[in-house]
C-alpha cells in the first residue's frame, strides 16, 4: 500500500506543473459548491438583520389600545400585570412594556371646536423630553401644569404660561383648568420611547378636527384629572406597546420569533379582548422572505456559471494531463501492468487530488465568507 501510494505521489511530482493547475481547477470547484449554501445563508442571516433593523419599531412591536368607558387605575394596573404575564412566550427576545393613559378629548377655550386636546401621562416621557422653553410639568394641588409639543403649539395657538379652562363641549362647563409650563421636543427620536410610537408630540391634523397631546408629571391624570372629570364621563384610553430585542433574530430562528411574538398578540387578545392588538412583525419577516428568494436567483446562478467555467478548466487540464500520462500508462504496460493496475494508479491520483481540494476548500470558503461579512458588502 504503501507502495503504491509512493507510486502516486512520484507521478504527480513529475508532472507538477498539469497537477499544480487540477488541483487549483478542483480548489475552486469545491469552494464554490461550499460557498453557495453559506453565502445565502448568510446573505439571509445579515439581510433579515437589516430589515428588522430599518422597519420602525411600533411597526415590530405590538401595539395595544383599548378605550374605556371609565379610567379606572386599578383596572390599569391589573391589564398591566397581564400583559406582563402576556410577554412571557417571547422571554429570549427580551420584551419591554410601555405604558401610556390618555384623557378623553377635551375642548380649549373658544369657539373653534374643532381643536381637541388629551391629558397624557407615559412612562418615561419626561425623560424622553428636551425643554425648549420653561421646564417640565410638576403635580401641583391646585390645577395641572402641561408641556406640549413646539408644532402644536403653534397648531392650536397655545404660548407658554397660559392658563387654559378645558370643557367637554364649547357652551359647557369648564372641568380642567391646565398652565402651559413648558414647550418641549423629543429629547432624541431615535430612542425606543420615542419609536415606538405610544406617545406622539405632533399634533394629529384631520379634515374635521384636530388633537394635540398635553404631558402630565407622573400619576396626574390617576390622582388629579380623573377627579375632576364627572364620574360618568371620566372616559379615556390605555395604550401599551410591547417592545422585543429582534438583534437576535436571524434566518435560523426566524420562525421561532414569529411563533413567539404570534403568541404574545393571542395571549393580550385573552387577556383583553376588548382592546385593538396588532403588529406587522410577521409580514415583516414574510416580505423579506419572499425579496430573499427572488435575490437568491441571480447569486445562484453566478456561482453555478463559474462552477461551470471551472468544470471546463478542470476537463482542459485533465485533457494535458492524460495525454502527458499516456506515455508513462504505456511503459507500465510493457511492464506488465494490467489494465485495472493502472486503472488504480489514475484514479488514485485523481482521489488525490480531490482530496486536498475538499480538505483546501471548505476552509477557503469560510475564509472568504468572514472576509465578506468584515468588509460589509453584504450589510449594505
Amino acid at each position: 500500500m504503501l507502495a503504491f501510494l509512493q507510486l502516486i505521489i512520484r507521478r504527480s511530482l513529475r508532472n507538477l506543473p498539469l497537477t499544480i493547475a487540477v488541483l487549483l481547477g478542483l480548489l475552486v470547484l469545491v469552494t464554490l459548491l461550499v460557498a453557495a449554501p453559506l453565502y445565502t445563508s448568510a446573505l439571509a442571516d445579515v439581510g433579515l438583520r437589516a430589515t428588522l433593523a430599518d422597519a420602525p419599531l411600533d411597526q415590530r412591536s405590538v401595539r395595544i389600545v383599548l378605550p374605556v368607558e371609565r379610567l379606572d387605575r386599578a383596572e390599569a394596573q391589573q391589564f398591566n400585570r397581564q400583559l406582563q404575564q402576556a410577554g412571557s412566550p417571547a422571554a429570549w427576545l427580551a420584551p419591554q412594556l410601555l405604558r401610556a393613559v390618555r384623557s378623553k378629548r377635551l375642548l380649549l377655550p373658544g369657539a373653534d371646536t374643532t381643536r381637541r386636546v388629551a391629558l397624557v401621562e407615559a412612562d418615561t416621557a419626561l425623560e424622553n423630553l428636551r425643554v425648549v422653553e420653561g421646564r417640565l410639568p410638576q403635580a401641583i394641588p391646585n390645577g395641572v401644569e402641561v408641556v406640549l409639543g413646539v408644532e402644536a403649539a403653534a397648531q392650536f395657538d397655545v404660548t407658554l404660561g397660559d392658563t387654559l379652562p378645558l370643557s367637554e363641549r364649547s357652551d359647557g362647563t369648564a372641568l380642567v383648568s391646565i398652565t402651559v409650563v413648558g414647550l418641549v421636543e423629543p429629547a432624541d427620536l431615535q430612542s425606543t420611547f420615542w419609536q415606538s410610537g405610544v406617545v406622539a408630540l405632533e399634533p394629529v391634523v384631520q379634515a374635521t378636527q384636530s388633537e394635540a397631546t398635553l404631558l402630565v408629571a407622573p400619576n396626574v391624570v390617576w390622582e388629579r384629572v380623573i377627579s375632576l372629570l364627572p364620574p360618568t364621563r371620566a372616559s379615556g384610553e390605555l395604550r401599551w406597546r410591547i417592545v422585543f430585542d429582534t438583534t437576535v433574530v436571524n434566518g435560523t430562528n426566524a420562525t421561532q420569533a414569529e411563533s413567539a411574538v404570534a403568541a404574545v398578540i393571542a395571549a393580550a387578545q385573552q387577556a383583553l379582548p376588548r382592546a385593538e392588538v396588532k403588529s406587522d412583525f410577521g409580514g415583516i419577516v414574510a416580505g423579506y422572505r419572499e425579496r430573499l428568494s427572488i435575490a437568491r436567483v441571480p447569486l445562484l446562478l453566478l456561482l453555478s456559471e463559474m462552477a461551470g467555467l471551472a468544470l471546463m478548466y478542470i476537463a482542459w487540464t485533465a485533457a494535458f494531463q492524460a495525454e502527458t500520462s499516456a506515455a508513462e500508462q504505456a511503459v507500465m504496460g510493457a511492464r506488465g501492468a494490467g489494465v485495472g493496475q493502472i486503472l488504480a494508479v489514475s484514479s488514485g491520483q485523481a482521489l488525490l487530488l480531490t482530496l486536498g481540494a475538499a480538505l483546501s476548500g471548505i476552509p477557503l470558503a469560510l475564509l472568504l465568507l468572514r472576509a465578506s461579512v468584515l468588509i460589509g458588502p453584504v450589510a449594505e
